[in-house]
Formats: structure tokens, sequence, C-alpha cells
């Protein structure tokens, strides 16, 4: 749906530029269908300025980041990714941790052989140690038109956490790689490895910028038909397409497993809706007028509390973690408190 408020004169607010009364940036709120009158079409608000968001990510002080290096991004299953990384692996390899015996075949090296096994049952067995390996994260963000709005701009907030998690993979030797998704893939950054390669992430998602429409299921999709390397897909997003599930479903899948950072901004839950308002479409530049009352607030928070709980158990349906975040909690809160909570990192 639409949203976005000002003053009913007619006139929908002029660009992106401050605020001024009652005149609120646009978003779409499929959550909630507004009692509207007659609609009209405007030129679509032109992009926000790179100066517009928030400072980029690599903002960080050095006392988080060493804070970052302490955590790791868990995956609930293994993946089978790149050998030599810092996870157990389901491969058998060189490292010191036990995984298994097996009977001993010719060519096997006999300094593998389990020779207290033999004193007691005649038997030769060899031990098979785990190997490790290097999880694949992908760290998605959402930079649809819709993103780039709030009392604490979405977009930024989700380039800043997406530049945490980012670092936290690196730190742990797996491989990392950034993609940003609107209406398909706007952008991929190679696949990163190595605390060193931290620069190129965070320039990465510092420099993304907001882009048009949003079509989330086909740009998941898309991603999901032609990625080979299965790993742990994390979508930041403010999950306003209704499609989004259908590209989860795809990614799952096709062997990923996908956690969900749902970016809610505290005037999405509990705007201020009183008087004749025009609604806008963030992305589509559509208008809607309508008069807003105190029983209309009270049907549009109930309807929120709902829509939220739907995305929540469509993902549990999918076997998707999903996890929301206000645009007002601090990265190094959400990361330490939340996200560790509910199993993101540990």
């Amino acid at each position: 749906m639409i949203a976005g408020a000002s003053p009913a004169t007619g006139t929908p607010p002029a660009g992106d530029g401050p605020e001024t009364g009652r005149v609120r940036r646009a978003l779409k709120l499929p959550w909630f269908t507004m009692p509207a009158r007659p609609v009209t079409a405007v030129a679509p608000p032109a992009p926000s300025p790179a100066g517009d968001l928030p400072t980029g990510p690599t903002a960080f002080d050095d006392a988080f980041l060493r804070r970052l290096e302490r955590l790791r991004v868990v995956a609930r299953r293994q993946h089978g990714s790149t050998s030599f990384g810092g996870r157990r692996s389901r491969l058998r390899g060189t490292s010191i941790e036990f995984a298994d015996y097996r009977e001993y075949a010719p060519g096997d090296d006999p300094r593998s052989i389990d020779w207290n096994i033999y004193g007691r049952s005649d038997r030769l067995v060899v031990k098979l140690r785990e190997d490790e390996e290097s999880l694949a994260i992908y760290v998605m963000v959402d930079v649809s038109r819709s993103m780039d709005w709030g009392t604490e701009n979405k977009l930024g907030h989700a380039r800043r956490l997406a530049a945490a998690i980012g670092y936290v993979g690196l730190c742990a030797s797996d491989v990392v790689t950034g993609a940003a998704i609107a209406d398909r893939i706007v952008a991929l950054s190679p696949a990163l490895r190595g605390r060193a390669a931290y620069r190129r992430l965070f320039g990465f998602f510092g420099a993304l910028q907001p882009a048009w429409k949003t079509d989330l299921g086909a740009s998941l999709r898309a991603f999901a038909a032609g990625q080979r390397s299965r790993g742990l897909v994390i979508i930041i997003s403010d999950l306003l397409e209704p499609g989004v599930h259908d590209g989860l479903r795809a990614l799952v899948e096709r062997g990923h497993e996908a956690v969900v950072v749902h970016v809610i901004d505290p005037s999405e839950v509990d705007p201020d809706l009183e008087g004749d308002v025009d609604l806008y479409d963030r992305e589509t530049g559509e208008v809607v007028r309508t008069a807003a009352d105190a029983t209309l607030g009270v049907r549009y928070r109930e309807r929120v509390a709902a829509w939220l709980a739907e995305q929540e158990d469509a993902c549990a349906r999918r076997q998707v973690r999903y996890v929301p975040v206000s645009t007002t909690v601090p990265v190094e809160d959400f990361l330490f408190l939340d996200a560790r909570a509910r199993r993101i990192v540990a």
C-alpha cells in the first residue's frame, strides 16, 4: 500500500529534502489499506544524494572491531564449502579433532592406526579426523527505495549491519560475498576471505545507494539459480514486497541456509495519523488522500503487529531464521544481544 503523509493540500511532498510540518518521507505499507479518496500520479521522487545517507559502515572504531573479532556467524548445518577454513567439516582430513574410526585398508598411513583397539580386539582400525572448511556467507542488502526512509535511515542502518556481519565472517576465515538486491541483483562483490579483505567489503557496502522498484522474490530466485556454492544467505530488508517468501523458498530448495534480518523503523509501527493527510508511495509516486482519526490509528497498529507475526511465521515454515531489528537499536547492541540470543552469531 502507500504511506508517508503530508497535510492534504493536493500536492505531494517535494523531493527528499528536510521534513517540515507533518510532511513525511514516503513508504509503501502492505499491511494496511487506508480508506482512500482519489489517487493521483506524481513524478517519482529524485534519488537521494549520497550525503543524505548516514555515515558509511567504515566508521566503526577499533574497539568495536576487536569485539567483532571474537564472534562467529552461526550456521545450523555444514555446507561442504572450501576446505582449510576455521570450521569442522564433513570431510575427513588432517586436523587434530577426532571424528570416527574405520577399518584399516592397504595404503592407509600406519601412523593413523589405533594400536590400543588392536591390542584389545586384534582389529586394525584407523582414526579419522575432522577436516576444516570455510562457510560461504552471502550478505544481501535490500536497496529498494522503501529502504531509503525512516526516522533513522533504514538503508544506512542496513549497510552498517551488513559490514559488521561480513567482518565477523572474514575474521573467522569464512568466504564472504556482499550483494545489493532490489528488483534484480543490483551489485555483487567478489568472494572475499581473510581479515585483510575487510576494507574492500566495507567499501562495497558503503557505496550502496537506493535503487528503484522492489522485486525481492525475483532477485533471490535469480541468485539461487546462478550461485553454485551453497552457503548461508543473510538478507537484510524491510520485507515490503510480498514475493520475498517465494525467493526464500527458492534459496532453501537449492540447498542454501537463510537468515532474514528485518529492518523496522519506529514510525512504521507507530505513526502519527491524524486529520486529513496525503499518503504517497515511495517507489511509484502515487498519492492517496485520506482522513485519519484515532480509530484508524488503532486499526493500523493492530494490522502492523499481525503483519510482523505473519513474516516471522512464514520464515519459520521455511526453516529460515528471522530476527527483527529496529533502526533505533545500535549495531553493537543488536549483534551482541539480539543476534546472539537468536543464534545468528555466537
